[in-house]
């Protein structure tokens, strides 16, 4: 187990059993709240030649694919294959889709902070001195596979997220600076902070806004506050690991804006807008959920915003 790793992440030496690093990743996962989880720590076959950018894609498959995700594909690392069955959960109201079909979902809605937990398992892998090259998301609904997804670990050495200090903020001082640093649209953000499997904290902020607001006010400012802050009070003893952020409807009670980020480990950082907001939200650019990690063995990541 790993629940004593607090002060200085990636210092662990050696490389534990693969068996352990799956029991291990379960584990932190559910402490995360995803709870019917499995995870898979396998060696991939190498792969029979090198990848060939121009050749035809329509029949790749991620199987072929994972062997890449290592420097040296001819010699691969282990892959850590994450299986979560989850409930698509109930359809966001208001939103008008084809009889049987119901796209966006509480389940869509969570999965920034759902990606960012299978990120976070990886970064205390490695921090426990694991050989992986990343990680492969299968999301299954009623048996079924409906995504899956490849993730490259950071380059070695790329990024050390130790969060060494000389002494601990409480987490009511981590609240206190978080709440402080806030736009004045976003004072009234409810902020949580928790502990993660292996002690980093998680801070969550919270806020109504109705569908209006968002023509005028860039949500997206919640998170970058967060961002900020976590890196800011990195040396102060905050060891915030991660950060989520969350708008929802007043009237409703359904989300309107879900992000979550990890500035110190690859610089992740996850959204999603409802259908209600994607046409007027201000500052909205790029995809429902887009991820600062680079293709597979690709080098090095982006720099820390």
């Amino acid at each position: 187990m790993i629940a004593s790793l607090t002060v200085a992440l990636w210092a662990c030496p050696g490389q534990p059993a693969l068996a352990t690093v799956a029991s291990d990743m379960e584990a932190d996962l559910r402490a995360s709240g995803i709870s019917d989880v499995t995870v898979q720590v396998q060696t991939p076959p190498a792969a029979p030649s090198a990848l060939n950018e121009d050749a035809d894609w329509s029949g790749v498959t991620l199987d072929s694919l994972t062997p890449f995700m290592s420097s040296d594909p001819f010699q691969p690392s282990p892959v850590a294959r994450i299986t979560v069955d989850r409930d698509p959960g109930s359809p966001l109201k208001g939103i008008v889709e084809p009889p049987g079909e119901a796209t966006y979902t509480m389940a869509v809605a969570e999965l920034p902070k759902l990606k960012l937990a299978v990120w976070e398992a990886l970064k205390h892998a490695l921090a426990q001195g694991a050989n992986l090259a990343g990680t492969r998301l299968d999301l299954r609904e009623d048996g079924a596979v409906v995504s899956s997804e490849l993730t490259s670990a950071p380059q070695p050495g790329a990024y050390s997220p130790t969060q060494d200090s000389p002494s601990v903020m409480s987490k009511d001082a981590v609240r206190q600076q978080v709440e402080g640093d806030f736009p004045a649209w976003a004072k009234a953000a409810q902020v949580t902070v928790s502990d993660d499997y292996v002690g980093e904290r998680i801070v969550m902020a919270q806020l109504d806004l109705p569908h209006a607001s968002f023509a005028s006010i860039d949500v997206g400012e919640l998170l970058r506050t967060l961002i900020s802050m976590q890196i800011r009070l990195q040396d102060q003893g905050a060891r915030i690991g991660r950060v989520l952020a969350r708008v929802d409807d007043p009237i409703t009670g359904d989300p309107l804006y879900t992000a979550a980020a990890d500035a110190l480990f690859g610089s992740m950082e996850l959204t999603w807008y409802s259908p209600h907001v994607r046409g007027i939200a201000r500052g909205l650019v790029g995809p429902d959920v887009r991820s600062l990690v680079p293709p597979v063995n690709s080098g090095q990541l982006p720099a820390a915003p």
